[in-house]
């Protein structure tokens, strides 16, 4: 079966009998919403380990970095609208809502194709619902150029946690599967300015009738 962006750009190749009636329905809403130029550029290399940024690098920083160092900045909505964005509280809304088999940076579970066409001459990439669904969100929200500009850093507290996490395992004190154990005690304030519209009623439309 073959799903087609409406711009017939790019299409979507799966296998009718092992995909269901949820992940089908995201599909048909995620060819619409990936540019040529997002498969190219991003989602394509990411997926190949071809990209700067790895994927393990960013599961890192959705699952442990972003949630003891809250990761804030704005982003811009459909609507034009823009928002103090919180990306761990993102990711966790998202794997909520979708599961992890349908919302995983890693390529696991039944595959899928995406066909585009370079130059006149169609090319296929092998992935997920899954993973294609997590790159709909590491573009919706400029995940990449985040990680791009703190890349450093990010990879530095990987290093860090990882060794710690083998020093715990060594004595026998790991005891649960995430890296970052302890709880977070902390409140953290941002300022942001909000707009608040009053509807304006009239006399007429506020009267009683005796």
């Amino acid at each position: 079966m073959q799903i087609t962006s409406l711009s017939k750009d790019v299409i979507i190749e799966v296998d009718s009998e092992s995909i269901e009636t949820t992940q089908e329905l995201r599909l048909r809403q995620i060819v619409n919403l990936l540019s040529i130029q997002d498969i190219k550029n991003t989602i394509r290399p990411l997926i190949e380990g071809k990209h700067s940024i790895s994927l393990r690098l960013i599961d890192f920083l959705c699952v442990n970095y972003s949630r003891k160092k809250p990761v804030c900045y704005r982003v811009t909505l459909n609507t034009g609208h823009q928002v103090l964005w919180n990306l761990h509280h993102s990711y966790r809304e998202w794997l909520k809502c979708w599961r992890r088999k349908n919302f995983d940076v890693f390529r696991r579970r039944s595959r899928i194709f995406v066909l585009i066409s370079k130059e006149g001459i169609p090319e296929k990439i092998e992935t997920t619902c899954g993973q294609l669904n997590f790159m709909v969100w590491l573009v919706q929200y400029n995940i990449i150029d985040y990680c791009m500009q703190n890349k450093k850093i990010i990879e530095q507290d990987m290093v860090r946690t990882l060794q710690q996490a083998k020093e715990k395992l060594r004595n026998n004190e790991r005891k649960r599967r995430e890296h970052i154990t302890e709880a977070t005690c902390m409140v953290n304030i941002y300022k942001t300015q909000r707009n608040i519209l009053f509807d304006n009623y009239s006399d007429d439309d506020t009267s009683v009738d005796a």
